[in-house]
């Protein structure tokens, strides 16, 4: 096989894997250890949309004949009755962005296993993600929003490393 380049294929990370099946690329403990982290963050996830079901104060979780503001943490019914601050807007808030956490990672690591890159390095990066992201739900959790400015970006710089990973050392082009 030669490269793009007209090089035969050197011991760069794209192409240690030219040879291998996909087969055995999954079967690589840091391939594996990367949807553990994955999995981890899916159970927390879970565990979010449980506490959603049990402490939601409607019968849909998604209600929306209430009018609220999510930023002050208030709802005012049709009948002027004001609720103060819920653990039920806090756990809704942590389940969304546990969902966009979620969908995030699931993302950027099908990328990188698709196209056979990184395994150890993106195994390192899944768990600071999964670090970060269960710090920033327990934190929204207990109703400490400062913490979307900070992890937020830092989350999303995290998986843009991920895809860069993957789309650099993976999905190598071959001349046939």
């Amino acid at each position: 096989m030669t490269s793009m380049s007209g090089n035969n294929p050197s011991n760069n990370a794209s192409d240690r894997y030219a040879s291998e099946s996909f087969d055995v690329f999954t079967r690589s403990k840091s391939v594996r250890n990367t949807f553990a982290a994955f999995f981890c963050l899916w159970v927390m996830w879970a565990l979010l949309w449980l506490m959603r079901l049990f402490f939601s104060r409607s019968a849909k979780s998604g209600d929306t004949t209430n009018h609220s503001s999510a930023d002050r943490g208030t709802t005012t019914t049709g009948t002027g009755n004001t609720r103060g601050h819920g653990i039920g807007k806090n756990i809704k808030r942590a389940h969304e962005y546990a969902t966009h956490l979620l969908l995030g990672l699931l993302s950027a690591l099908i990328v990188n296993s698709l196209g056979r890159g990184s395994g150890v390095s993106v195994e390192v990066l899944s768990w600071v993600y999964f670090g970060l992201a269960l710090t920033w739900l327990v934190l929204e959790l207990m109703g400490i929003r400062f913490a979307r400015m900070v992890l937020g970006p830092i989350e999303a710089i995290l998986l843009l490393v991920i895809f860069i990973i993957a789309w650099s050392w993976g999905w190598p082009v071959w001349l046939p």
